[in-house]
């Protein structure tokens, strides 16, 4: 089994974490790629490997996502991460926390798991359930795809954006002079 993490920002995406649960006894026939900017990070265990050359359409990074069995993002400060849709959008099951509007990307018992930033050990159990559990990983995996393509395509929601442009400015809610502030 593999795990992947991405994440320019190691510390505050909450690499650290993953790399603690990674470092637990069961988790030592597991490999953790770990993908970040980031220079310092620490000691890690044998069963992370590091890659700090890789960029978000590198073949290398594709590689890393083709070959995963859980995508985590244990992050304690983001808004909306486009990396857990890239995920999922590889058929990953994905495990990230309860901060900002991550609860709208990954649906909690459906497409992957949510835990409170920090909690390592929601974190390491939530892991183990997945690795564990092949089944549950790909019925995970394949409603995150589905989930994803059907609420983040970007041809749909433009369609959708400029739907609700034209009905608000035919019932006069925005005006060309109010839209533009020249």
């Amino acid at each position: 089994p593999r795990v992947l993490f991405v994440g320019g920002e190691f510390h505050r995406k909450g690499g650290r974490d993953l790399v603690a649960v990674a470092s637990s006894n069961d988790m030592a026939g597991v490999r953790f790629d770990v993908v970040t900017k980031s220079k310092r990070i620490g000691e890690t265990p044998a069963n992370v490997v590091v890659h700090r050359d890789l960029d978000a359409a590198s073949d290398g990074l594709q590689d890393l996502y083709r070959r995963a069995s859980v995508f985590v993002l244990p992050t304690y400060a983001d808004f909306s991460p486009n990396v857990l849709c890239e995920a999922m959008a590889m058929g990953l099951p994905t495990i990230s926390t309860t901060v900002g509007a991550i609860g709208d990307i990954v649906t909690d018992g459906r497409t992957g798991f949510l835990v409170p930033p920090g909690d390592t050990d929601a974190l390491r159990a939530r892991l183990r359930e997945l690795l564990t559990d092949p089944d549950l990983r790909a019925r995970m995996g394949r409603q995150a795809r589905t989930d994803v393509e059907r609420r983040f395509d970007i041809r749909q929601n433009v369609d959708d954006f400029v739907a609700v442009l034209h009905e608000t400015r035919r019932r006069g809610g925005v005006t060309r002079d109010a839209a533009d502030p020249h």
